[in-house]
Formats: structure tokens, C-alpha cells, sequence
């Protein structure tokens, strides 16, 4: 999701989780480290804020152009990904207010590797110790502006207490796509790894083309020229990319055409899998494709596995005469093989690189000493058959890598995973498998890597593993970099991993990129549970805790079994998400009810496949959701991770005035009892035709969907209509064959404010007879950025949890007043309604504000004497992008505001076009050119510079997202098309970026008519004025008729760049 920029400088302030602390002055105490992944080494706290805004810029210092261009460049993609804004790089050793400033050379002993600085002021700038250093800086400014847009003023002292912080993936046993690749660099990199780790070769495949021996290579692979793209990608988030070709086992696609010479035992039995060390051609073939593939990767080290070769050699004497014969009378079997290692390391060293292995094989020998210059990736420790210990190896001159396998393996398809808990909790680079421990920081302890096996290749889907190792990932970057924790526990961590979220622009699985989910933290039941394990349980609540990786909800062994979850309300269902453990349901259906007993199904299926299936396109209504499982796919029994609801807000007619035609005689089943929510209630009519029941909204809403839930005295013939006034009615849905039971009319695109069923026709000899009625709108907050005041004191109660559609999660601000929760709605939009779901800390006098802008605001309601609980507020009349509650006095003083949910509601978002956010590298997208004319008559296309994010003219005429700078000869045009016909408003400010030159002019004209300033001259800025002006005018617009915003230099093109926001709205 694309978090738009706020226009112009947002005075807000951001929520570092344990962070800030907010006087009456408004001002923050920023003595506590903003909320980074991994957390920030040093952190000294400053005064005031920095302001990103459409008008920042990434200044390169000049005098280090060529180290970080590349860098400025992706920071560039990053921030258009995160924020929608096209934000220009250019050459500046200071920058200005809102920059940020990359350099490099700072000299400051405390740094480590890939160290920098950060000074946040006015401006950000980031001091590496090297370009690494840099680009590391620019991962925590793109992690601070994931959660708002004004840092607190300090300065960072940050730096990796390892030099290498990976992840393995064995891509030679599964195919993996180039988009998954790319989505783990981006990860990576918004992390701080540095090293991604890539096992080509195995038995189950060969992934990488191949021109010496094309014919061991799988028939999915990569190509030579995919590999390099791969390889410049990851350079550019300076990630190194790090290839393993494994042998001299593992090698069964190598050796299927080479039988001669696969390792053979004194039976005459061959082992495919391991290649013979005793022949002459066996090293020809190794050094072949070493020297094939060790040019393609240009990076320091080339890794050769040398993993799980032999444990016994007795069955193998020609390894013992090998070994006799090459290194002694007093050499043995094993040897031969450490003796390989030594001949590929002369291979690999010949390139110019470093050799690496995995650690099981390595042994003292005296006849055959491992090169010392070769890095051991220690990974097992087998007491059976036990190999050098980690401080051996460190005794013996090596250098270590820790892949542990007990706390570090995820293998595809098999219980053998990480438990996250336990890496951020347990786990350091200096602990080894079976218990052993060197010295924290060892120099010749490079750091830990998570390693991802596909032994069971087919048992997850590229998205499974995603998720898998998400959270994992995150608790290793803070181990790895060893920095001081911002939690103590991991359950403590898990809100910070979902407020940090994914790096911007990755597109794969991740449970924190949907918002919304409606079954988070809910009840859940369940027909069984499996047994639980010493360790582990297996219950419902499991599959909606938002735990994705370690805990599942697992039943009994037999069919049919379901899981259900109550969402405390009514909701239009629409999409639910299953994310299943291996065992999973073949044969289910995904069913909703109003009462938890008469179940609608939404969703069936004969084939599931398991893995994450993703429903969406779902229709249905109701408070309870149900999987029910018919047929298990395996021999166990069904099991999910996680089981997720997406939909559409609560009942916009519950509890509404309800009106009709008449009343059942000599009974109680009055017309509110179809808008009460209780579908054991009813309202009933007179025995005759035609009767009408009709509900008041208090206010006109755009309405999505209509549910009618009869009783069994239905109507055959009827219309469902809307009505603005109620007096003119106009019908959305008309039927003569109704059968009763329920009926959703869904789809809907209309607004009104009354809603009436029209029954002319009964179904059965009494009346009409209706358990609910029931309207639905959109939760236009639902998932949207929120951000606060302030957040209580050492706990995670973020803003973002108000608008999480989740009942039980929360947002808490400081004991002090006063305090503001604000959403954006990312568009403007016009406000009918607030739900507010207060925890029992509630605000007794606070307002409801909007703002198109994040700074003025406009009070749309406001009390003094509010109760708590929840308060449905309605009959509002707001316009704006923004809402705010803006609380003035707690009603309980010890405490803060705490509330549950935020919900909006309204009759539909206002059609509105900004100049900034509709800023685009396409002529013509979201109907804005780019242009420039030196008569006001004919007007030219400028062209887009991709990489000064500017649309160029002649000389200095230039249109950035949100400015314009003139040419000498040649005045720009930002230049917007009606899409229909109609009244425009147009409004927006306009100022110069700087105090100086001559002042320019400025015209809006609608074709060759000016329409602003009045009259036919100029409206002009003087040089001096950073003020600027505002407009605000309608316009009638033909479809295809265009608005030219002209910037003029009044003779004189210095410091000519002029801030121009622009914003047309549709008034019908």
C-alpha cells in the first residue's frame, strides 16, 4: 500500500513505540531511540523535527558523487514507493530544510562496520563510514517515515556488531522466481543484511545455465543473464550476492550422465550423488565448472559446500590408495577429501575470491591441513561423527560463519523451523549447534545467517515461505547487528515487526501488509483439537493470534472438522485468507451465519491444494465465519496457521428509526425489531397488500449492500428502494419469484438516505414478516495510516491499532492533555458518521476534526460530557483528507485516551485531483500533462527526466511534483483535462521556494481564457515572498476542456522554483 505525503510541512509528530512524551507546549522529548529494525546503537535526543514534504530533496555531497549516486537513486524509487512522491536528487554538500543529505568520511572511532551517522535537524543528514554506511542510514530514514513524516530532532550513532548479516536460500532444490528474489534483496537490504547466500546445486536440481554441461541443468532455471541482473539488483541495495556450487557431494544432476564416475564401494554398488576423488576426470569435470561459474559472480567469495561426503570410508579403499599415493604413507581415507578442498581453494583463489564450505567434514589432519584461508559455515555438530568444534577452528587460524541448524534452519515441508521467539530471545552469533560458545564480537566470527532448505520442494508455495521466515528474519537483524533491544521479550518485539512492516515496493506474502483483518484476536471454537505436545498446543485461538509462523490451530485426525470465528458483529464478508500447515483441507467450505447455527455457504472447492489460498470476490453477511472441512488432503487432520476475514463495515441500519405500513395485530413485532440485530426478533405486517417497511439512516450514505433476512412469511413480489428525502423513491431492486429465506442485494453504487422494502405480493397467507434489515456502507478508516500525539509509556499501543478493524488491540496515548489521534483517509472525502470503540481510559470533552491539508482544521462536532463505551456519532457534515479526534479532558486523570476502533462513514469520497499526488513520468496519467509555451496559444510536451524525476522543457523550464521553474524563453504548464462535464472547484496555494531573484507571474487559463487572477493580467510573486497567495474558484468544464497553471520569470529566471499545489474537485 502507497502511503500518500501530506501536502507542504506536516506539523506532526511520530510514534517511535516506547519513544516520545508530549507537554502542553506540543513540543516532544525525543530522549528514547526511534523505533528501527534492527534498533539503533547510540541515540542522543534534540529539540523540534524534521518535516519530510513534497518539496525534499536526496542532495548528494559533491564531493562523493561517484560513491553515491546509485544510492541517491534507489533511496528515490524507495521514497515514490513509500510515499507516491517523485523526490528529485541533486548535487548539494549542506541540502536545504526537508533534505536528506547523504556524504560519507566520517572519521568516528565508535563506528564499526558499515557504521554511520544520522543528524536529524531541519534536515537529515546521513555521514557513512563507507558507502555501506550510507546506504545502511537510509534504511532507518525509510523505516522512520514508514510511520509518519516529522522525525524528532537527534543524532544516530549506528554500526553492525558483525560484518555479515545473511540468508541462505537452496534454490538448486526448488525453483524460485526472479520476482521472489528480488522481493528477499529488498527485504534484506530494509534490514540491514548484506549477504545473500545462494545454493544452486543439489540432487534434486541444477538451477543455473550451464554452456560447458547444458545437460545437467533443470529444465526450470536461471539463465546466465537473469544471474547478472540479480547480481547488479542486489548490488544496488549492497547486498553481496554469495554462490554455492555443492560438491563434492550432492551432485546427482552433475554426475546422471557421468556413471563413470560416481563414487563406487567395494560391492560394485555406485552412489550416485558423490563424485569419485580418486579420478583423474572427476577433477577435470569439477574444474570446468568451477571455472565457468566463478567469473559470473563477481563477488568476493564463491562457496563449494563440501557438505555430508562420507562419515565411513571402509567401503571405499580406492580414497585410502588416493590418499597414500598423494599425501603419505601416514595419510587416511579423509584426506582425499580435505585434500580436494585444498585443490579448489587454489581454484577459487586464482579468481581472486575466498573459498567457503560447511563445517561437518572438516577434521585435523596432518597429512591434509585445511588451508586456513578457507571460511567454515558451521552449520551441525554430530557427536557420532563429530568434526572440529567452533573454537577449534578458530584456534587453527579460521574464520567462522554460524548458520546454526538448531535455532536457524527452515526446511520446507518439515517441523525443522526456527521459532523467532528464540533466535531474538536465546540465540547469539557466538552460540553453536550442540551447545557450543566462543567469545561475543570474535573477529573471526563473520555472523549468523537463517538458511531456508527445500528438502520437500513441492510442500510450500514461494508465499508459505515467506511468511515462514518473516518474523525470523527480523529477530536475527537485531542479533546480528547487536545493538541494545528496544523490547525485552519477543512478544514485546511482534508489534514493532508489524509497525516497521515490509520494505517499500515489495510485493510478495506478509502478514502485516493487509490491513483489516476482522478476525484478529477474536473469539475462535473449534470441532477438535490435536492433541497437544509437551511443548505445543494445537487450540483455535492459534489461527487468528497474527502468528503466521509459529503457532497453528491443528485438529483431530478425521473428517468433517471446522474452525469458526465470532467477529463480535455483523460484517459483509469478502474475501477470508487460509494460510494451511502441510496438513490441509482438500474438500471445504467457507460458510457464514448471523446466529452461529444456520450456516450460508460462501466458498466451496473439491480441489484444494493447501498452501496460502487467497478467496476474495466473496459475498455474504454476518457475524460468524466458519471453514468446514469435508475431505483432508493428507493422512493427518487440518491445520492453519492463520484463518483471516476481510470485509465491509457493521450495519448502518442497526438501531436506526425503522417506520412501516403496519404492525401484526395483537402483537409486539414493531418495525424496530428488523434494524435491532437480533435475528430472533422480527417485524411483522397486516395479512394484506401492499405493506412497506422503511429505515432512516439520519444522514445519506453511498450504500455498497442490502440484506433482507425473512421469516417465513416472505414476499413474493417486492422492490427494495432509495430515497433521499423519503417522499421520492427510486428503486434499486425489484423481484415477482422472492422465496424468502435471505436475500442480498450486494454491488450497490448508490447514495441516499432512506432505505424501503416495497411488498406487494405475499409468499404464504399471513403478512410480511422481516427478522432484519440491514444496510451496509464502507469503513472508509479501515487500514488507514494513523498517527498520534503520543503513545503511553514503555507499551506498543500504536495509532495504527485504532484502525485495524481488531476490537481488542488499542491505541494509548500519554496521562496528559491535550492528545489527537489522526487518520488519513487518503483522499478527501465527505464524513457522515464516527464510531468511536473507547477502552474504558475515554475522552470526556474532545472534537471531531477535518482538514484537507493535515494542518487546518475544522471541527465537526464536539462534547464535553461524552460517557465512553461506544459512541455512534452521526448527522456530521465534514469534508477533508484527514480526521482527527482531538481530545481536550481524559475522564480518567491517571491515565491517557485509549480507544479501540475509529470507524468512518460517509456518502462517498469527493471526485478530487491533486497536482502532487497525481504527479506522474506519463503524459496524460491521472489527467495531468506537462507543457510549455511562450505565447499562452500553443503549447508543447516537456520530456521526463527519470532520473532528476522532473519534466524538462527548454533550458530551466522544468514541472517537479510539486513545483515549476520557468525557462528564459519558454513558460511552464502544468496543465489538467476534464475527464466529464461539469463544475470544478479549483483551489491550492501557490509561494516561492526561496527569497530571492525578481518574483514571477503567475496565470490559470481555461484553453485561452484566464479565469484567475481576474482580468487579463498577471498575478505576481515578488522575490522576497515566501507567503505566497491561495485561490479558490469554480469553473464549468466541458469534457475534454483543460486548466493551464503557467509560471512566467518576470523577465528573469533566477531562483525562480515556485510551490504550486493545486487541488480540483468535482461538484457535479
Amino acid at each position: 500500500m502507497v502511503n500518500r505525503l501530506v501536502k507542504g510541512c506536516l506539523a506532526f509528530v511520530v510514534l517511535w513505540g516506547v519513544m516520545i512524551s508530549l507537554g502542553n507546549t506540543g513540543k516532544a522529548q525525543a530522549a528514547e531511540k526511534p523505533l528501527t529494525i534492527p534498533a539503533l546503537q547510540q541515540w542522543t535526543g534534540g529539540s523540534g523535527y524534521y518535516n519530510f514534504g513534497a518539496a525534499s530533496r536526496i542532495a548528494i555531497d559533491p564531493a562523493y558523487t561517484t560513491q553515491l549516486t546509485s544510492i541517491a537513486n534507489v533511496l528515490a524509487d524507495d521514497l515514490l514507493q513509500l510515499t507516491g512522491l517523485a523526490i528529485p536528487v541533486v548535487s548539494a554538500a549542506d541540502g536545504l530544510a526537508g533534505d536528506i543529505v547523504l556524504t560519507l568520511g566520517t572519521t568516528d572511532p565508535v563506528l564499526g562496520a558499515d557504521g554511520y551517522v544520522m543528524d536529524v535537524t531541519d534536515r537529515i543528514v546521513i555521514n557513512g563510514k563507507n558507502a555501506n554506511g550510507t546506504f545502511n542510514g537510509t534504511r532507518s530514514v525509510l523505516q522512520l517515515l514508514k510511520q509518519g513524516f516529522a522525525i524528532p530532532s537527534g543524532t544516530a550513532k549506528d554500526w553492525a556488531a558483525y560484518p555479515e548479516r545473511a540468508l541462505s536460500i537452496d534454490i538448486g532444490r526448488k525453483y524460485f522466481t526472479m520476482t521472489f528474489l528480488k522481493n528477499r534483496i529488498r527485504e534484506l537490504a530494509y534490514l540491514k543484511y548484506n549477504m545473500f547466500h545462494l545454493h544452486f546445486s543439489d540432487n534434486e536440481g541444477f538451477r543455473i545455465e550451464s554452456v560447458s554441461h547444458p545437460e545437467i541443468v533443470s529444465q526450470q532455471h536461471l539463465t546466465k543473464a537473469q544471474v547478472t541482473e540479480l547480481i547488479q539488483y542486489a548490488a544496488s541495495y549492497h547486498i553481496t550476492i554469495v554462490p554455492e556450487l555443492d560438491m563434492p557431494g550432492h551432485m546427482k544432476p552433475i554426475l546422471a550422465s557421468r556413471p563413470d564416475l560416481q563414487l563406487t564401494r567395494n560391492t560394485g554398488l555406485k552412489e550416485p550423488d558423490l563424485i569419485d576423488l580418486s579420478l583423474p576426470a572427476s577433477y577435470d569435470l569439477m574444474e570446468e565448472l568451477l571455472q565457468e561459474y566463478l567469473p559470473l559472480f563477481p563477488g568476493p567469495y564463491f562457496h563449494i559446500g563440501a557438505d555430508e561426503y562420507l562419515h565411513n570410508y571402509d567401503p571405499f579403499p580406492q580414497l585410502q590408495a588416493y590418499a597414500t599415493a598423494n599425501y603419505g604413507a601416514g595419510a587416511v581415507a579423509s584426506d582425499t577429501y580435505q585434500g580436494f578442498i585444498n585443490w579448489a581453494n587454489d581454484i577459487v583463489k586464482s579468481y581472486g575470491k575466498t573459498t567457503r564450505i560447511w563445517n561437518d567434514g572438516i577434521k585435523n589432519s596432518t597429512a591434509a591441513p585445511l588451508d586456513t584461508d578457507i571460511q567454515a559455515e558451521y552449520w551441525r555438530w554430530d557427536p557420532n561423527h563429530p568434526s572440529l568444534t567452533p573454537q577449534q577452528l578458530l584456534d587453527r587460524g579460521q574464520t567462522i560463519l554460524n548458520t546454526n541448524s538448531e535455532y536457524l534452519y527452515y526446511v520446507l515441508g518439515r517441523d525443522w523451523k526456527p521459532n523467532p521467539a528464540a533466535v531474538y530471545e536465546q540465540f547469539t552469533p557466538s552460540l553453536f549447534p550442540g551447545g557450543y560458545t566462543i567469545a561475543d564480537n570474535h573477529p573471526k566470527n563473520l555472523g549468523a545467517s537463517l538458511a531456508i532448505w527445500c528438502d520437500n520442494a513441492d510442500s510450500e508455495t514461494e508465499g508459505q515461505v515467506e511468511l515462514g521466515v518473516q518474523n525470523t528474519l527480523r529477530s536475527l537483524s537485531q542479533v546480528n547487528w547487536g545493538s541494545p533491544k528496544l523490547a525485552a521479550s519477543y512478544s514485546a518485539f511482534l508489534p514493532l515487526i508489524s509497525h516497521i512492516g515490509s520494505a517499500p515496493g515489495y510485493t510478495g506474502s506478509s502478514s502485516f501488509s493487509k490491513a483489516g483483518n476482522l478476525a484478529l484476536g477474536k473469539k475462535a471454537t473449534a470441532s477438535s483439537s490435536e492433541t497437544p505436545s509437551e511443548t505445543t498446543s494445537f487450540t483455535p485461538e492459534n489461527a487468528i493470534d497474527g502468528d503466521s509462523i509459529s503457532s497453528r490451530w491443528s485438529s483431530q485426525y478425521s473428517d468433517a472438522q471446522w474452525l469458526q470465528v465470532d467477529l463480535g458483529a455483523t460484517y459483509s464478508i469478502n474475501e477470508v485468507v487460509l494460510n494451511w500447515q502441510t496438513a490441509y483441507g482438500k474438500s471445504f467450505q467457507i460458510q457464514v451465519s448471523q446466529d452461529g447455527s444456520v450456516w450460508h455457504t460462501m466458498y466451496s472447492t473439491t480441489t484444494g491444494n493447501g498452501g496460502i489460498q487467497e478467496l476474495t470476490g466473496l459475498s455474504g453477511t454476518g457475524r460468524y465465519v466458519r471453514m468446514l472441512g469435508t475431505q483432508r488432503g493428507t493422512a493427518f487432520g487440518y491445520s492453519l496457521y492463520e484463518f483471516q476475514v476481510f470485509g465491509t463495515s457493521p450495519n448502518l441500519a442497526q438501531y436506526k428509526t425503522a417506520t412501516a405500513s403496519s404492525v401484526e395485530p395483537s402483537t409486539t413485532y414493531t418495525a424496530g425489531m428488523a434494524v435491532d440485530g437480533n435475528t430472533n426478533t422480527r417485524w411483522s405486517s397486516q395479512h394484506s397488500d401492499p405493506q412497506w417497511l422503511q429505515v432512516d439512516l439520519e444522514d445519506v450514505y453511498d450504500i455498497s449492500k442490502i440484506v433482507l433476512n425473512w421469516e417465513t412469511a416472505y414476499a413474493k413480489t417486492y422492490q427494495i428502494q432509495i430515497s433521499n428525502d423519503g417522499i421520492g423513491w427510486t428503486t434499486l431492486y425489484s423481484t415477482t419469484s422472492g422465496a424468502g429465506g435471505v436475500h442480498e442485494l450486494d454491488r450497490l453504487s448508490v447514495s441516499g438516505r432512506y432505505i424501503r422494502v416495497y411488498c406487494t405480493e405475499r409468499g404464504t397467507p399471513h403478512g410480511y414478516s422481516l427478522h432484519e434489515l440491514q444496510v451496509f456502507g464502507a469503513n472508509l478508516a479501515l487500514g488507514k495510516p494513523a498517527t498520534a500525539s503520543s503513545v503511553e509509556t514503555a507499551t506498543s499501543y500504536f495509532p495504527n491499532l485504532a484502525t485495524d478493524g481488531a476490537s481488542n488491540t488499542r491505541w494509548s496515548s500519554q496521562s496528559s492533555d491535550p492528545q489527537w489521534l489522526r487518520i488519513d483517509l487518503g483522499t478527501a472525502t465527505s464524513v457522515k458518521r464516527v464510531v468511536l470503540n473507547w477502552e474504558r481510559a475515554y475522552g470526556k470533552a474532545y472534537q471531531l476534526q477535518m482538514s484537507n491539508d493535515g494542518i487546518v482544521w475544522t471541527t465537526i462536532y464536539s462534547t464535553t460530557s461524552a460517557t465512553g463505551g461506544i459512541q455512534d456519532i452521526g448527522g456530521l457534515s465534514g469534508n477533508g483528507r484527514y480526521l482527527r479526534l482531538y481530545g481536550t479532558q481524559r475522564a480518567l486523570t491517571p491515565h491517557g485516551y485509549s480507544l479501540y476502533d475509529l470507524q468512518v462513514y460517509g456518502d462517498g469520497t469527493v471526485g478530487t485531483n491533486h497536482s502532487s499526488y497525481g504527479f506522474s513520468g506519463i503524459q496524460g496519467a491521472n489527467q495531468w500533462s506537462y507543457q510549455e509555451t511562450a505565447d499562452l496559444i500553443t503549447y508543447t510536451n516537456m520530456t521526463y527526466d527519470p532520473v532528476g524525476k522532473r519534466w524538462q522543457g527548454t533550458g530551466t523550464s522544468y514541472v517537479y511534483a510539486d513545483s515549476q521553474h520557468p525557462g528564459a524563453t519558454t513558460r511552464s504548464a502544468r496543465v489538467w483535462t476534464a475527464d466529464a462535464p461539469g463544475t470544478r472547484t479549483v483551489s491550492g496555494s501557490v509561494r516561492k521556494a526561496n527569497p530571492n531573484g525578481n518574483g514571477v507571474n503567475l496565470k490559470i487559463m481555461k484553453g485561452s481564457t484566464q479565469v484567475w487572477p481576474a482580468g487579463t493580467g498577471w498575478q505576481l510573486l515578488s522575490g522576497a515572498d515566501m507567503t505566497g497567495t491561495t485561490f479558490n474558484f469554480n469553473v464549468n468544464l466541458n469534457a475534454g476542456e483543460k486548466l493551464f497553471f503557467v509560471l512566467d520569470g518576470n523577465g528573469d529566471v533566477s531562483y525562480d522554483s515556485t510551490l504550486w499545489d493545486v487541488t480540483i474537485s468535482s461538484n457535479g
